[in-house]
Protein backbone atom coordinates (compact mmCIF):
# COMPACT_ATOMS: atom_id res chain seq x y z
CA UNK A 1 0.00 0.00 0.00
CA UNK A 2 2.83 2.36 0.86
CA UNK A 3 4.39 1.52 -2.51
CA UNK A 4 1.29 2.65 -4.42
CA UNK A 5 1.07 5.84 -2.34
CA UNK A 6 4.70 6.67 -3.25
CA UNK A 7 4.07 6.06 -6.95
CA UNK A 8 0.92 8.22 -6.86
CA UNK A 9 2.79 11.05 -5.12
CA UNK A 10 5.56 11.01 -7.74
CA UNK A 11 3.05 11.09 -10.61
CA UNK A 12 1.27 14.05 -9.02
CA UNK A 13 4.56 15.89 -8.58
CA UNK A 14 5.44 15.21 -12.20
CA UNK A 15 2.12 16.59 -13.43
CA UNK A 16 2.50 19.69 -11.25
CA UNK A 17 5.94 20.35 -12.72
CA UNK A 18 4.43 20.47 -16.24
CA UNK A 19 1.60 22.80 -15.35
CA UNK A 20 1.63 26.23 -16.86
CA UNK A 21 3.60 28.74 -14.88
CA UNK A 22 0.60 30.99 -15.21
CA UNK A 23 -1.18 28.97 -12.48
CA UNK A 24 -0.63 29.82 -8.86
CA UNK A 25 0.49 27.15 -6.40
CA UNK A 26 -2.14 27.50 -3.68
CA UNK A 27 -1.17 26.93 -0.10
CA UNK A 28 -3.38 24.91 2.19
CA UNK A 29 -5.94 27.14 3.78
CA UNK A 30 -9.36 26.91 5.32
CA UNK A 31 -10.65 29.84 3.28
CA UNK A 32 -11.65 29.62 -0.38
CA UNK A 33 -9.31 31.16 -3.04
CA UNK A 34 -9.66 34.89 -3.13
CA UNK A 35 -11.06 36.67 -6.15
CA UNK A 36 -8.31 39.26 -5.85
CA UNK A 37 -5.71 36.64 -6.62
CA UNK A 38 -7.50 35.60 -9.80
CA UNK A 39 -7.95 39.24 -10.81
CA UNK A 40 -4.22 39.86 -10.35
CA UNK A 41 -3.51 36.82 -12.50
CA UNK A 42 -5.79 38.06 -15.28
CA UNK A 43 -4.16 41.53 -15.27
CA UNK A 44 -0.72 40.20 -16.21
CA UNK A 45 0.45 42.03 -19.33
CA UNK A 46 1.14 40.29 -22.66
CA UNK A 47 4.77 41.45 -22.43
CA UNK A 48 5.21 39.66 -19.11
CA UNK A 49 3.64 36.51 -20.54
CA UNK A 50 5.95 36.57 -23.56
CA UNK A 51 9.04 37.15 -21.43
CA UNK A 52 8.09 34.18 -19.25
CA UNK A 53 7.85 31.90 -22.27
CA UNK A 54 10.77 33.25 -24.32
CA UNK A 55 14.10 31.66 -23.43
CA UNK A 56 16.87 34.04 -22.36
CA UNK A 57 18.94 33.08 -25.38
CA UNK A 58 16.24 34.26 -27.77
CA UNK A 59 15.90 37.58 -25.97
CA UNK A 60 19.67 38.17 -26.12
CA UNK A 61 19.77 37.19 -29.79
CA UNK A 62 16.98 39.67 -30.57
CA UNK A 63 18.78 42.49 -28.72
CA UNK A 64 22.01 41.78 -30.60
CA UNK A 65 20.15 41.58 -33.92
CA UNK A 66 18.72 45.12 -33.68
CA UNK A 67 22.02 47.03 -34.19
CA UNK A 68 23.08 44.54 -36.87
CA UNK A 69 19.89 45.17 -38.85
CA UNK A 70 20.34 48.94 -38.38
CA UNK A 71 23.92 48.72 -39.66
CA UNK A 72 22.83 46.69 -42.68
CA UNK A 73 20.14 49.27 -43.43
CA UNK A 74 22.69 52.09 -43.31
CA UNK A 75 25.14 50.22 -45.54
CA UNK A 76 22.32 49.41 -47.95
CA UNK A 77 22.01 53.14 -48.65
CA UNK A 78 25.61 53.03 -49.90
CA UNK A 79 28.97 54.44 -48.88
CA UNK A 80 29.33 58.04 -50.11
CA UNK A 81 32.16 58.83 -52.55
CA UNK A 82 35.30 60.51 -51.22
CA UNK A 83 35.51 63.16 -53.99
CA UNK A 84 39.19 62.34 -54.53
CA UNK A 85 39.08 63.81 -58.04
CA UNK A 86 37.80 67.12 -56.69
CA UNK A 87 40.54 67.15 -54.07
CA UNK A 88 43.10 66.57 -56.80
CA UNK A 89 41.57 69.37 -58.87
CA UNK A 90 41.97 71.78 -55.94
CA UNK A 91 45.58 70.70 -55.34
CA UNK A 92 46.45 71.37 -58.98
CA UNK A 93 45.12 74.92 -59.10
CA UNK A 94 47.92 77.12 -60.48
CA UNK A 95 48.13 79.26 -57.34
CA UNK A 96 48.96 76.13 -55.34
CA UNK A 97 52.66 76.18 -56.19
CA UNK A 98 54.64 77.12 -53.10
CA UNK A 99 57.78 78.27 -54.92
CA UNK A 100 55.88 80.72 -57.10
CA UNK A 101 53.75 81.95 -54.20
CA UNK A 102 56.75 82.67 -51.98
CA UNK A 103 58.54 84.41 -54.84
CA UNK A 104 55.57 86.69 -55.51
CA UNK A 105 55.21 87.61 -51.84
CA UNK A 106 51.49 86.92 -51.62
CA UNK A 107 49.48 87.73 -48.51
CA UNK A 108 46.76 85.50 -47.14
CA UNK A 109 43.87 85.64 -44.70
CA UNK A 110 41.99 82.73 -43.18
CA UNK A 111 38.80 82.57 -41.10
CA UNK A 112 39.06 79.16 -39.34
CA UNK A 113 35.96 79.68 -37.17
CA UNK A 114 33.70 79.59 -40.19
CA UNK A 115 30.14 78.31 -40.10
CA UNK A 116 29.71 74.54 -40.05
CA UNK A 117 26.93 72.00 -39.43
CA UNK A 118 24.36 74.16 -41.28
CA UNK A 119 22.70 74.14 -44.67
CA UNK A 120 24.89 74.99 -47.65
CA UNK A 121 23.09 78.28 -48.35
CA UNK A 122 24.09 79.59 -44.90
CA UNK A 123 27.70 78.53 -45.42
CA UNK A 124 27.81 80.03 -48.91
CA UNK A 125 26.52 83.41 -47.74
CA UNK A 126 29.27 83.63 -45.14
CA UNK A 127 31.98 82.49 -47.56
CA UNK A 128 31.02 85.18 -50.09
CA UNK A 129 31.22 87.89 -47.48
CA UNK A 130 34.51 86.72 -46.01
CA UNK A 131 36.01 86.49 -49.48
CA UNK A 132 34.85 90.05 -50.12
CA UNK A 133 36.65 91.24 -46.99
CA UNK A 134 39.82 89.44 -48.13
CA UNK A 135 39.60 91.02 -51.58
CA UNK A 136 39.10 94.53 -50.18
CA UNK A 137 42.08 93.95 -47.88
CA UNK A 138 44.30 92.94 -50.82
CA UNK A 139 44.80 89.41 -49.52
CA UNK A 140 44.12 85.94 -50.86
CA UNK A 141 41.11 84.30 -49.26
CA UNK A 142 41.57 80.81 -47.79
CA UNK A 143 38.55 78.74 -48.79
CA UNK A 144 37.36 75.93 -46.54
CA UNK A 145 35.65 72.58 -46.91
CA UNK A 146 31.92 72.37 -46.39
CA UNK A 147 31.91 70.86 -42.89
CA UNK A 148 28.91 68.99 -41.54
CA UNK A 149 30.53 67.51 -38.43
CA UNK A 150 33.83 67.63 -36.53
CA UNK A 151 33.72 63.93 -35.71
CA UNK A 152 37.11 62.20 -36.15
CA UNK A 153 35.63 59.90 -38.80
CA UNK A 154 35.06 60.14 -42.53
CA UNK A 155 31.30 59.74 -42.18
CA UNK A 156 28.47 60.51 -39.82
CA UNK A 157 24.83 59.40 -39.76
CA UNK A 158 22.01 61.55 -41.07
CA UNK A 159 18.49 60.32 -41.92
CA UNK A 160 19.60 56.69 -41.46
CA UNK A 161 22.35 57.04 -44.08
CA UNK A 162 26.06 57.74 -44.14
CA UNK A 163 27.04 61.34 -44.77
CA UNK A 164 30.58 62.70 -45.27
CA UNK A 165 31.69 64.89 -42.38
CA UNK A 166 33.25 67.28 -44.91
CA UNK A 167 33.15 67.93 -48.65
CA UNK A 168 35.45 70.01 -50.87
CA UNK A 169 33.97 73.39 -51.72
CA UNK A 170 34.48 72.80 -55.45
CA UNK A 171 31.98 69.94 -55.27
CA UNK A 172 29.32 72.65 -54.76
CA UNK A 173 30.53 75.75 -56.57
CA UNK A 174 33.22 77.05 -58.87
CA UNK A 175 34.47 80.59 -59.25
CA UNK A 176 36.87 82.91 -57.41
CA UNK A 177 35.59 82.01 -53.92
CA UNK A 178 36.44 78.36 -54.60
CA UNK A 179 39.86 79.16 -56.07
CA UNK A 180 39.25 79.87 -59.74
CA UNK A 181 42.41 81.61 -61.00
CA UNK A 182 42.15 85.40 -61.22
CA UNK A 183 44.66 88.13 -61.96
CA UNK A 184 45.36 89.00 -58.32
CA UNK A 185 44.87 87.36 -54.93
CA UNK A 186 43.53 84.01 -56.10
CA UNK A 187 41.89 82.10 -53.24
CA UNK A 188 43.79 79.11 -51.86
CA UNK A 189 42.74 75.94 -50.02
CA UNK A 190 43.38 75.26 -46.33
CA UNK A 191 45.69 72.44 -47.39
CA UNK A 192 47.95 74.89 -49.23
CA UNK A 193 47.61 77.42 -46.40
CA UNK A 194 49.19 74.91 -44.02
CA UNK A 195 52.17 74.66 -46.40
CA UNK A 196 52.88 78.35 -47.02
CA UNK A 197 51.67 79.57 -43.61
CA UNK A 198 52.94 77.23 -40.87
CA UNK A 199 51.81 78.06 -37.31
CA UNK A 200 54.97 80.03 -36.48
CA UNK A 201 54.27 82.46 -39.35
CA UNK A 202 50.64 83.22 -38.51
CA UNK A 203 49.44 86.50 -37.03
CA UNK A 204 46.22 85.91 -35.09
CA UNK A 205 43.74 88.80 -34.82
CA UNK A 206 40.66 88.63 -32.61
CA UNK A 207 37.24 89.81 -33.74
CA UNK A 208 36.03 90.68 -30.24
CA UNK A 209 36.27 94.44 -30.89
CA UNK A 210 34.65 94.36 -34.33
CA UNK A 211 31.20 95.96 -34.85
CA UNK A 212 29.44 92.77 -35.91
CA UNK A 213 25.99 94.27 -35.24
CA UNK A 214 26.58 97.27 -37.53
CA UNK A 215 25.53 97.66 -41.16
CA UNK A 216 27.36 95.45 -43.64
CA UNK A 217 29.37 98.26 -45.24
CA UNK A 218 30.51 99.51 -41.82
CA UNK A 219 31.70 96.01 -40.89
CA UNK A 220 33.67 95.65 -44.12
CA UNK A 221 35.24 99.11 -43.76
CA UNK A 222 36.26 98.37 -40.16
CA UNK A 223 38.04 95.17 -41.16
CA UNK A 224 39.75 96.76 -44.16
CA UNK A 225 41.13 99.55 -41.96
CA UNK A 226 42.18 97.06 -39.28
CA UNK A 227 44.00 94.83 -41.74
CA UNK A 228 45.79 97.73 -43.41
CA UNK A 229 47.86 98.09 -40.24
CA UNK A 230 48.95 94.44 -40.37
CA UNK A 231 51.98 93.63 -42.53
CA UNK A 232 52.33 89.92 -41.84
CA UNK A 233 51.89 87.65 -44.83
CA UNK A 234 49.72 85.14 -42.99
CA UNK A 235 46.76 86.47 -41.00
CA UNK A 236 44.26 84.30 -39.13
CA UNK A 237 41.05 85.76 -37.70
CA UNK A 238 39.91 84.40 -34.34
CA UNK A 239 36.13 84.86 -34.32
CA UNK A 240 35.22 82.48 -31.51
CA UNK A 241 33.98 85.30 -29.27
CA UNK A 242 32.12 87.26 -31.92
CA UNK A 243 31.03 86.33 -35.45
CA UNK A 244 32.19 88.64 -38.19
CA UNK A 245 29.00 88.62 -40.26
CA UNK A 246 25.58 87.30 -39.39
CA UNK A 247 23.77 87.49 -42.72
CA UNK A 248 24.26 88.56 -46.29
CA UNK A 249 22.23 91.71 -46.90
CA UNK A 250 23.28 93.81 -49.91
CA UNK A 251 21.72 97.16 -50.68
CA UNK A 252 19.71 95.84 -53.64
CA UNK A 253 19.14 92.77 -55.77
CA UNK A 254 21.08 94.17 -58.78
CA UNK A 255 24.03 94.83 -56.46
CA UNK A 256 24.19 91.11 -55.79
CA UNK A 257 23.03 89.48 -59.00
CA UNK A 258 23.02 90.25 -62.71
CA UNK A 259 19.67 89.05 -64.02
CA UNK A 260 20.56 89.92 -67.61
CA UNK A 261 22.68 86.76 -67.85
CA UNK A 262 20.05 84.49 -66.32
CA UNK A 263 18.31 81.88 -68.47
CA UNK A 264 14.72 81.73 -67.24
CA UNK A 265 12.67 78.54 -67.22
CA UNK A 266 9.40 80.09 -68.34
CA UNK A 267 6.30 78.99 -66.47
CA UNK A 268 8.24 77.38 -63.62
CA UNK A 269 7.67 78.20 -59.95
CA UNK A 270 10.43 77.02 -57.60
CA UNK A 271 9.24 76.53 -54.04
CA UNK A 272 11.58 76.00 -51.09
CA UNK A 273 9.89 73.88 -48.41
CA UNK A 274 12.06 73.05 -45.43
CA UNK A 275 10.51 70.39 -43.21
CA UNK A 276 12.11 67.88 -40.83
CA UNK A 277 13.97 69.81 -38.13
CA UNK A 278 11.91 72.93 -38.88
CA UNK A 279 9.06 71.42 -36.90
CA UNK A 280 11.20 72.26 -33.86
CA UNK A 281 13.03 75.24 -35.27
CA UNK A 282 10.06 77.36 -36.36
CA UNK A 283 8.58 77.63 -32.83
CA UNK A 284 12.04 78.69 -31.65
CA UNK A 285 12.13 81.46 -34.25
CA UNK A 286 8.77 82.67 -32.98
CA UNK A 287 10.09 82.63 -29.42
CA UNK A 288 13.13 84.68 -30.49
CA UNK A 289 10.91 87.16 -32.38
CA UNK A 290 12.98 86.50 -35.49
CA UNK A 291 12.12 88.61 -38.52
CA UNK A 292 12.86 88.08 -42.22
CA UNK A 293 16.57 87.61 -42.73
CA UNK A 294 19.18 89.10 -45.03
CA UNK A 295 18.05 89.18 -48.64
CA UNK A 296 14.45 88.73 -47.60
CA UNK A 297 14.35 92.30 -46.25
CA UNK A 298 15.18 93.93 -49.56
CA UNK A 299 12.51 96.56 -50.31
CA UNK A 300 12.15 95.38 -53.93
CA UNK A 301 10.63 92.10 -52.79
CA UNK A 302 6.83 91.95 -52.55
CA UNK A 303 6.55 89.91 -49.35
CA UNK A 304 6.83 91.66 -46.00
CA UNK A 305 6.90 90.25 -42.50
CA UNK A 306 5.66 92.09 -39.41
CA UNK A 307 4.98 89.95 -36.36
CA UNK A 308 4.38 93.06 -34.23
CA UNK A 309 0.80 93.05 -35.51
CA UNK A 310 0.02 90.31 -32.98
CA UNK A 311 0.51 89.93 -29.25
CA UNK A 312 3.65 87.99 -28.42
CA UNK A 313 3.04 84.24 -27.97
CA UNK A 314 -0.67 84.59 -28.72
CA UNK A 315 -2.31 82.00 -30.97
CA UNK A 316 -2.45 84.53 -33.79
CA UNK A 317 1.24 85.33 -33.32
CA UNK A 318 2.31 81.67 -33.44
CA UNK A 319 0.03 80.97 -36.42
CA UNK A 320 1.58 83.91 -38.28
CA UNK A 321 5.07 82.45 -37.83
CA UNK A 322 3.93 78.95 -38.75
CA UNK A 323 2.35 80.17 -41.99
CA UNK A 324 5.63 81.78 -43.07
CA UNK A 325 8.02 79.14 -41.71
CA UNK A 326 6.18 75.80 -41.83
CA UNK A 327 3.05 76.26 -44.01
CA UNK A 328 0.41 73.59 -44.33
CA UNK A 329 -0.70 72.00 -47.61
CA UNK A 330 -3.84 74.13 -47.64
CA UNK A 331 -1.84 77.34 -47.13
CA UNK A 332 0.58 76.40 -49.90
CA UNK A 333 -2.21 75.68 -52.36
CA UNK A 334 -3.81 79.05 -51.57
CA UNK A 335 -0.53 80.96 -51.84
CA UNK A 336 0.46 79.38 -55.15
CA UNK A 337 -3.01 79.94 -56.56
CA UNK A 338 -2.77 83.65 -55.76
CA UNK A 339 0.69 83.91 -57.38
CA UNK A 340 -0.55 82.15 -60.52
CA UNK A 341 -3.29 84.78 -60.86
CA UNK A 342 -0.71 87.58 -60.51
CA UNK A 343 1.71 86.06 -63.05
CA UNK A 344 -0.01 84.58 -66.07
CA UNK A 345 1.54 81.58 -67.76
CA UNK A 346 2.72 79.74 -64.65
CA UNK A 347 1.94 76.05 -64.92
CA UNK A 348 4.80 74.04 -63.40
CA UNK A 349 6.13 73.62 -59.86
CA UNK A 350 9.50 72.43 -58.60
CA UNK A 351 9.89 71.92 -54.85
CA UNK A 352 13.27 72.16 -53.14
CA UNK A 353 12.72 70.13 -50.00
CA UNK A 354 13.85 67.61 -47.41
CA UNK A 355 10.28 66.44 -46.79
CA UNK A 356 9.23 62.79 -46.72
CA UNK A 357 7.72 61.34 -49.89
CA UNK A 358 4.30 60.61 -48.39
CA UNK A 359 3.86 64.26 -47.40
CA UNK A 360 4.97 65.45 -50.85
CA UNK A 361 2.50 63.10 -52.51
CA UNK A 362 -0.31 64.78 -50.61
CA UNK A 363 0.92 68.23 -51.65
CA UNK A 364 1.35 67.10 -55.25
CA UNK A 365 -2.20 65.79 -55.50
CA UNK A 366 -3.63 68.94 -53.94
CA UNK A 367 -1.77 71.19 -56.41
CA UNK A 368 -2.66 69.09 -59.44
CA UNK A 369 -6.29 69.23 -58.35
CA UNK A 370 -5.93 73.02 -58.18
CA UNK A 371 -4.97 73.20 -61.85
CA UNK A 372 -1.18 72.95 -61.97
CA UNK A 373 0.03 70.86 -64.91
CA UNK A 374 3.28 69.50 -63.49
CA UNK A 375 4.81 68.86 -60.08
CA UNK A 376 8.43 67.81 -59.47
CA UNK A 377 10.64 67.87 -56.39
CA UNK A 378 14.10 67.10 -55.12
CA UNK A 379 13.05 63.47 -54.76
CA UNK A 380 12.45 63.22 -58.52
CA UNK A 381 16.06 64.01 -59.42
CA UNK A 382 18.07 61.10 -60.85
CA UNK A 383 21.43 61.60 -59.18
CA UNK A 384 24.59 59.53 -58.97
CA UNK A 385 26.31 59.11 -55.55
CA UNK A 386 28.40 62.28 -55.95
CA UNK A 387 25.49 64.41 -57.11
CA UNK A 388 23.40 63.16 -54.20
CA UNK A 389 25.87 64.67 -51.73
CA UNK A 390 25.59 68.10 -53.37
CA UNK A 391 21.88 68.00 -54.22
CA UNK A 392 21.38 71.36 -52.48
CA UNK A 393 23.50 73.06 -55.16
CA UNK A 394 21.45 71.38 -57.91
CA UNK A 395 18.23 72.56 -56.27
CA UNK A 396 19.60 76.09 -56.03
CA UNK A 397 20.53 76.09 -59.72
CA UNK A 398 16.99 75.14 -60.71
CA UNK A 399 15.56 77.79 -58.39
CA UNK A 400 17.92 80.39 -59.83
CA UNK A 401 16.58 79.79 -63.32
CA UNK A 402 12.89 79.62 -62.40
CA UNK A 403 10.48 82.37 -63.40
CA UNK A 404 9.16 82.70 -59.86
CA UNK A 405 10.91 81.65 -56.67
CA UNK A 406 9.17 81.36 -53.30
CA UNK A 407 11.47 80.94 -50.33
CA UNK A 408 11.38 80.72 -46.56
CA UNK A 409 12.06 84.27 -45.42
CA UNK A 410 12.15 83.48 -41.70
CA UNK A 411 14.30 80.38 -42.02
CA UNK A 412 17.43 81.99 -43.45
CA UNK A 413 17.00 80.53 -46.88
CA UNK A 414 16.54 82.86 -49.83
CA UNK A 415 14.54 85.92 -50.76
CA UNK A 416 10.83 85.45 -50.80
CA UNK A 417 9.81 86.09 -54.39
CA UNK A 418 11.31 87.36 -57.57
CA UNK A 419 10.36 87.14 -61.23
Amino acid sequence: MDLWRGISRRLADSLDSHRSEEEYQLLATDSPPSRAGHAQHRRRSPVQVCLRHLPLRRILAFVILIPILFLLGVLWSGVPPNFGDIREFERNLPQHHSTQSLAEGRKYIRFPDHLWGHGFNNVLQEALLLHYVAEKSDRSYVFEDYVWSHLPFRYTLYDFALRPVRLPLNAFISGPTAGRPVANNAAISTEFWNIVCPPNMRRVISSKDSPSDAEGRAIVDWWVERLQTVHDDCVEIDSKEKVIFDLLQPESIPALYDFSANTTLTGLVALHLRRGDFKRHCPRLAGWKAQYNGLNRLPELPDKFDSSLYAYESDEYNDYYAEHCLPTVEQLVSRLSAIRKEHRGLNRIYVLTNAWGFWLNGLKQALLNDGWESFRSTLDLSLDPKQTQVAAAIDMTIAEKSQIFIGNGVGRSYHSLYS
